[in-house]
């Protein structure tokens, strides 16, 4: 009876620890997302420690920083937020991003066919660099709508700064005028020239065919409406 309740005192703390020690790393996780917002998180089960006190009184747990080298530091708070421990570990932090297959000029209308698809870690060498800048793939991302504002590299990471989307109306485009009636009727049709760029929904000027300049909102089929 003795050797078991031995055995019991020495398992028990190890079981214990065990079970939190998952709760910590889900919590340690849901930090590091938010450095890392796009990227599915990934940590290493071996944890370096520099301070490990008893981890069954565990509150919260922070992600203090990282070393742009696949390392990151922690800190494990305890009741009255006394640190009861902390340490650091391997992870990574992978996203999908676009790479250019060649270079590209500036100014150039994208398409996903100047890129492939490759997997990458955010946390760690160039990709840590400019992980704040990289374009993550997104589906719901149209990159037909936008264009380069810079010279892209072949081998290059997509980069936030380097594109800018094209304006739904550039200056110079020709469009449908359509002048509404008080009782939403169309009073006259005619077409015009855009005066300046302008997304749909915003007010855009127009010089209309008869030399009218005219102001009206830009709907979806490039026709601007005049009330």
């Amino acid at each position: 009876m003795i050797l078991i309740a031995l055995i019991f005192i020495f398992i028990q703390p190890s079981f214990a620890a065990s079970v939190l020690s998952q709760a910590l790393r889900s919590n340690l996780v849901q930090e590091v997302e938010k450095q890392f917002p796009s990227a599915k998180i990934e940590l290493q089960e071996e944890v370096r420690w520099v301070k490990k006190n008893d981890l069954s009184k565990a509150k919260s747990i922070s992600y203090l920083k990282d070393d742009r080298k696949g390392n990151l530091y922690f800190s494990i708070m305890g009741p009255n937020f006394v640190p009861i421990g902390g340490g650091w570990m391997e992870f990574s932090a992978w996203v999908e991003a676009r790479i250019a297959k060649e270079s590209i000029s500036r100014g150039k209308k994208l398409s996903e066919s100047y890129f492939f698809i490759e997997k990458i870690d955010l946390s760690r060498g160039k990709a840590r660099e400019y992980s704040k800048m990289i374009l993550p793939i997104k589906t719901e991302f149209p990159i037909k709508k936008y264009k380069s504002v810079q010279v892209i590299s072949k081998g290059e990471f997509l980069m936030k700064d380097a594109i800018q989307k094209i304006p739904d109306v550039i200056q110079g485009d020709r469009v449908k005028v359509e002048i509404i009636s008080p009782c939403k009727k169309i009073k006259a049709s005619l077409f015009g020239i855009a005066k300046h760029d302008a997304e749909v929904q915003q007010m855009v000027e127009v010089l209309t065919s008869e030399n009218q300049r005219m102001k009206g909102v830009l709907r979806i089929d490039q026709t601007v409406e005049v009330r």
